[in-house]
């Protein structure tokens, strides 16, 4: 049987970024913008703007280990460096591939390094992405408290307090289960490993974290770019990229440009400045993703597991 063209590493990566490319492009051309004013746009928007966005990412980042450690402790309680690495990493790989393939790989190596079954990081993983959501809840309280939010934030609110119910439904359902098979014993020991204290906590503190540092970036590299957004317009554009990133394409590309963009275009900015300002922020992600994932991906390859500390059911 003839190889796939798509069987090399290299080759997938190269597929995977020429689609990038061309979804860039086609909401470029669907948008209308000048490709001339665009550039002059992105050369305006700086090198201010980017540098925000790339150190803002990385501290994103840190947030989003504080939350994702923090669960995992009861399980296999990881260094730090260790567990931020596998958070860039899989960051790259999401980046590069559709569907959040990149957390995959992220839950492979965690499973070499610790020994922790993928079946019940898959259930603490659902735990995690469930509190993430759930922080927007606290994260758009504090912020709408400074500013009146659009109608369709407002809208958003009945989904999010549905998200929770929905993962407890599920999760009490699987705890009926008499005799569940191993794989699924597994996973139920990744929802059920922590205290209703330590979710509190994440759901109040860590949860939100994550939102409101993005939403400090995203207002920060607007001011560097010479556009004025305050917090709630900012939350407002990190709503909307949230919402974008659930289509599966690789790079998030295009999506993000047009999540950006366009709610900057609803503030009232051109097209070609929203497009610009969406650009450098999402290339402001992709390259301190790129310059730590890279040497971080060989390492945690290659590197000897650190000693368990802690393994709890």
């Amino acid at each position: 049987m003839p190889s796939s063209p798509l069987t090399s590493p290299r080759r997938r990566w190269a597929f995977a970024s020429a689609i990038s490319v061309a979804a860039v492009a086609g909401v470029i051309a669907v948008s209308g913008a000048s490709p001339a004013a665009l550039a002059a746009d992105v050369r305006q928007t700086g090198m201010g703007a980017f540098a925000v966005v790339a150190f803002g990412w990385l501290v994103l980042l840190a947030a989003q280990t504080l939350r994702w450690r923090a669960l995992l402790a009861p399980i296999a309680l990881r260094p730090f460096g260790e567990v931020y690495l596998l958070r860039v990493v899989g960051q790259l790989f999401n980046a590069f591939l559709p569907a959040r393939a990149g957390d995959l790989l992220r839950f492979e190596l965690l499973f070499r390094r610790s020994g922790v079954p993928r079946a019940t990081l898959v259930g603490m993983e659902v735990v995690d992405q469930t509190l993430d959501k759930m922080g927007w809840l606290p994260a758009f309280a504090i912020v709408a408290a400074l500013g009146r939010p659009p109608a369709w934030m407002l809208r958003i609110v009945p989904f999010a307090l549905v998200l929770p119910v929905v993962v407890v439904l599920t999760v009490i359902s699987i705890r009926r289960i008499p005799r569940p098979p191993t794989w699924l014993a597994s996973l139920r020991r990744g929802l059920d490993a922590h205290r209703l204290s330590t979710l509190l906590f994440v759901a109040l503190v860590l949860g939100p974290l994550p939102w409101l540092v993005e939403t400090a970036v995203i207002g920060l590299a607007a001011r560097s770019a010479g556009l004025h957004v305050d917090p709630i317009q900012a939350f407002a554009m990190l709503t909307a990229l949230n919402v974008a990133y659930a289509v599966p394409v690789p790079s998030n590309a295009g999506t993000a440009e047009t999540a950006l963009g366009g709610t900057l275009v609803a503030m009232g900015y051109p097209a070609d400045v929203g497009l610009a300002f969406g650009l450098v922020y999402h290339l402001g992600q992709l390259v301190p993703a790129l310059l730590v994932g890279v040497p971080g991906f060989f390492a945690l390859r290659s590197g000897a597991p650190a000693p368990q500390t802690v393994t709890q059911a």
